[in-house]
């Protein structure tokens, strides 16, 4: 499990960075914030995982999905790929992680 808090951090990481980017190019507060959001909670996510793992996991489940689900709609809205193409391919593949680690972790059926 170490794998995916590794994971979940660095995708943390890289959402608080683009955020911050779009901050200093743009002068987009609305990213900064909502980067700052979405990190913190992964964060926190990541923090308590240990101790409740399956809330955790499904909670970071849907974070990552709800982001996959707006960046689609901006890249569908404005076709530009920066930064909205790359946050929906970097969130489509944390999601296909999701299922690979949540698949992983199911019982097998006896």
């Amino acid at each position: 499990m170490t794998i995916f808090l590794n994971v979940l951090i660095l995708y943390a990481v890289t959402i608080l960075t683009g955020g911050l980017i779009g901050f200093l190019k743009a002068g987009s507060q609305a990213s900064l914030i909502m980067s700052s959001s979405f990190s913190l909670a992964f964060f926190i996510l990541a923090y308590f995982y240990r101790s409740r793992q399956n809330i955790c996991f499904s909670i970071s489940g849907i974070l990552t999905f709800v982001l996959a689900f707006f960046f689609f709609l901006r890249y569908m809205n404005t076709g530009a790929f920066m930064p909205s193409g790359l946050m929906v391919i970097l969130s489509f593949s944390m999601l296909l992680y999701h299922f690979y680690v949540w698949k992983k972790l199911m019982p097998k059926a006896a």
